[in-house]
Formats: structure tokens, C-alpha cells, sequence
């Protein structure tokens, strides 16, 4: 039976809403499909095979490398250290006797100069000591201000001085009573502690004192039995040694000369720890800087930098922070007042602080 005009249209606009109501239902089973394949998958999923893989291998390759550095770089701090007894003898320390070598005291019979060298020369051994060396006076042209030069210098680590008149010195106060001598014009100990505050005071210092002691101590037996013994015949140098008991006991000692100490205490942080986290500073800049450096070739809005202006600007860039946090960390030493003016000063004083600018002198020894 034909269908009216009506009719038709009727059922062409169900047909539309049925055909749209399909597309629906399919366009969102579709979106509700594709959604449910992307969801999170498990660590052995098929998919993930090649991603583990290569997290993997770098994983393994980036613990490789830092294990490596560890091995071969941080075990420089124990390998310095792994050795010390063995390769202290290279720590030299002289001992020079001017004792009764110089005019006017060349006709005196010496006791104090043999003994010191005698005792630096009992204290050798294989490991654990000093290289302790005797030099003869003719090497510094008998005048003892010049190893005080030759210390200075670094050509040894410190020295031990025994003076031209030391022994002169001790006879003549038992022999006339002088209530003016003094045992430590004996002999000196002269070293520069800022050359390696470290090493002096960790190595060399306690065995020149240990030196000084078994100096003094053999020393003081020795000569207290024999002018005990001249005393007890002589009523003279009995009267002498009351007068001046210093010769006796102790006879004889050591003056100390620290040509250059290490000062203030506060510089110890400015020349060992601090200089480590200024390095570790400017070594994890680079990672900070590089976020900023990258803006230049990243085309955001603008064309990237040529290759090697790059670079020179790197370059530029990193020394100029470089500076400027080189500028602060010595500004931290001098809030804290580290002096940084001192001047220069002759090179055998004591002085405290004192700068020495340039290379220390030359001197030829041996």
C-alpha cells in the first residue's frame, strides 16, 4: 500500500536517530576501548620488554661507571695514607754541628755537638722515623743563619742547630759560676709550620721533640756525674754550680725556631675543607647553569644559536661565575679576618703573620 509523504519522511528521521544513537553507542565503546588499552601495565608486560631492557643496561653501565671512580679515585685518599711509616724517611731533617767549629772557640774539646748527632743518628730505623741526616758546618760556610736560609727554602723539612759555643758556653758557667747562661742557647730547632701544617705537627714535630728529650735526658746524666765528680774534689766548682744550678740541670736545651707559623687557626678551613666544597660547588654549577645555557638553542620563539658561539659563551659564562664565587669564598676569610696584607720580612725571623711573596731564595747545598 504506498506511503503517504508524511509517512515517508517519518521514517527516514527514525532512521536518522537510530543511525546517530549507533554512532554514539560505537564512538563511545571505541573511546572506552582505546582508554582501557593505554591503562598502567604490569613490570613483565610484554610491552615494557624493550623499555626494560635499556633501563637496564644503563642502569648497570651508570653503576659500573660510579663504582669505577670510586675505585680509582676516592682510593687516592687511602693510597696517601697507606704508606706513611714506610715513606717517612723522606720527611729530612738535618742535624749541623757547629759545636767548637768556628772562631774563637775551635781549641774547646766538644761534648754537646757529638751527642746530638750520636742520638739523632740511634733514632734512624727502617720505618717510623724521620730521615734524620747529618751535614757538616763547611756546607753552610759555618755560619748556622744559613740553614736557618736552607729551611726557609725547603730544602729540608727542619733542622736541628747545634751553636758554635754550646759547649764553650756550659764549661765556662761551672768553671766561673755564670748565673746568666742559659741551656737553651745550646742548640736550636728551626722549621717552617706553614709550609704543610699537617705534616709538620703530625710527623716531624713529635720526633724532634722526642729528639730533645733523649738529648736532654742522656745529655743531663752524663754531665751531672762528671762535674758531681770535680765537685766533690773541688770546692770551687762546687760554689759554681750553686751559683748557677742551670748548669747542671738541665745543662743544656733547645730554642725553637717556627720561622713561618701557621695562622690564624681559621685559615685551616680556607686552605683544606673549604677549598673541597668550593670545587664540589663549581662542579655541580655546571648542571645548575645548564637549564639557562640550553634557552639558546631551544627554538622557542626565535631561531637556536650557532654551535659555536655557544660554546664561547659557555666558556665566558663559566669562568665569570667562577670568579665571582671565588671572590665570596674569600670573602668568608676575611669577615673572619685572615690577614691578607701582611708584608714580606727577612726570611730568617720569626715573624707572625708574614707573606713571602714569590720563590724563597735558592741555596745550593752539597
Amino acid at each position: 500500500m504506498p506511503q503517504s509523504s508524511e509517512e515517508n519522511t517519518l521514517h527516514e528521521q527514525e532512521n536518522n536517530d537510530e543511525r546517530q544513537q549507533n554512532e554514539a553507542d560505537g564512538g563511545e565503546g571505541g573511546e572506552k576501548g582505546k582508554q582501557g588499552g593505554d591503562g598502567p601495565v604490569g613490570f613483565w608486560d610484554q610491552e615494557l620488554r624493550a623499555t626494560r631492557n635499556f633501563v637496564f643496561r644503563n642502569w648497570a653501565l651508570t653503576t659500573l661507571i660510579l663504582s669505577t671512580f670510586i675505585l680509582g679515585v676516592l682510593s687516592l685518599y687511602w693510597a696517601v695514607l697507606y704508606r706513611v711509616e714506610q715513606n717517612m724517611s723522606s720527611l729530612v731533617v738535618w742535624v749541623v754541628d757547629f759545636d767548637g767549629q768556628v772562631a774563637p772557640y775551635t781549641d774547646i774539646t766538644t761534648v754537646i755537638g757529638p751527642m746530638v748527632v750520636q742520638t739523632a743518628q740511634s733514632l734512624l730505623a727502617p720505618s717510623g722515623t724521620v730521615g734524620w741526616q747529618s751535614q757538616p758546618a763547611s756546607v753552610f760556610n759555618y755560619d748556622p743563619i744559613a740553614v736557618r736560609q736552607a729551611i726557609y727554602a725547603e730544602k729540608a723539612w727542619a733542622a736541628i742547630i747545634i751553636n758554635p759555643n754550646a759547649t764553650a758556653l756550659l764549661q765556662e758557667a761551672v768553671n766561673n759560676g755564670n748565673a746568666s747562661y742559659d741551656p737553651m742557647g745550646a742548640s736550636q730547632v728551626v722549621y717552617v709550620e706553614a709550609r704543610d701544617e699537617t705534616t709538620l705537627d703530625n710527623y716531624v714535630v713529635p720526633q724532634l721533640q722526642q729528639l730533645q728529650t733523649q738529648v736532654t735526658s742522656s745529655f743531663g746524666q752524663m754531665w751531672a756525674g762528671q762535674v758531681l765528680s770535680r765537685a766533690s774534689t773541688d770546692a770551687t766548682v762546687l760554689a759554681n754550680i750553686q751559683a748557677a744550678p742551670q748548669a747542671l740541670s738541665p745543662a743544656i736545651g733547645f730554642s725553637t725556631f717556627n720561622l713561618r707559623p701557621f695562622f690564624p687557626e681559621t685559615a685551616t678551613p680556607a686552605v683544606t675543607i673549604g677549598l673541597i666544597y668550593l670545587i664540589i660547588i663549581s662542579f655541580f654549577s655546571f648542571s645548575f647553569y645548564l637549564p639557562i645555557h640550553m634557552k639558546f638553542i631551544q627554538p622557542e620563539g626565535h631561531q637556536p644559536l650557532k654551535f659555536y658561539q655557544l660554546i664561547i659563551w659557555r666558556w665566558v659564562a663559566t669562568v665569570t661565575a667562577y670568579l665571582f664565587l671565588s671572590l665570596f669564598y674569600s670573602l668568608i676569610s676575611l669577615a673572619f679576618q685572615i690577614t691578607f696584607t701582611a708584608s714580606s720580612a727577612p726570611h730568617t725571623e720569626v715573624v707572625n703573620p708574614a707573606t713571602a711573596y714569590g720563590t724563597a731564595p735558592s741555596l745550593s747545598i752539597g
